[in-house]
């Protein structure tokens, strides 16, 4: 008999907090579409293929909250979000967020993107899912495993910047975050 299951979360987070107080305490004005990309900022984790996406979407009253510590070439980050001019579109908190301060992140956005090349697992899949937040994942296998196309999340292309825009686009017209809530 085979099990399959995420990986575990360390603990029970707090889910009390309503996306507007986690917005204050964040001081974060509420776009229409606000999504995260969480944990520590490392090369597989492709944050370019985010920061270009949302270059291409940046019409649209949609925000990019970067969480996480960027230990390796974050030069090369800013220097994306400087070229494409989007610096009212990125909110980047570059620092290791502590287990105290998860439910806060996770509480304020709408939905959360993982945009990997490649991973075994990942802990933010649980942690969405713990949250009731939407998953944009890329269409690597594990990914597969854990999401529901249409249903707990939506897939693009791997590094496809076009195939994630078209997907955030989708998002941001079509669904209605409230019924999820």
């Amino acid at each position: 008999l085979i099990i399959r299951s995420f990986l575990p979360l360390k603990k029970i987070y707090n889910k009390e907090l309503s996306q507007d107080e986690a917005l204050n305490k964040l001081q974060i004005n509420k776009p229409k579409l606000l999504l995260l990309f969480f944990g520590l900022i490392r090369d597989y984790k492709r944050l370019d293929i985010v920061i270009k996406a949302i270059n291409q979407i940046k019409k649209y009253d949609i925000k990019l909250l970067i969480a996480g510590k960027c230990y390796r070439k974050k030069n090369t980050y800013v220097k994306l979000i400087n070229k494409y001019k989007l610096q009212d579109k990125v909110i980047w908190h570059d620092k290791y967020i502590p287990d105290s301060q998860i439910s806060l992140y996770f509480s304020a956005v709408d939905a959360v993107v993982l945009s990997h090349e490649n991973i075994s697992q990942s802990g933010i899949v649980p942690l969405a899912y713990h949250f009731n937040k939407l998953i944009i994942a890329s269409n690597i296998d594990s990914f597969r495993k854990d999401v529901v196309n249409r249903e707990t999340g939506y897939f693009f292309k791997k590094n496809d910047t076009s195939s994630l825009s078209e997907i955030i686009i989708n998002i941001y017209k079509k669904h209605d975050f409230l019924l999820s809530e």
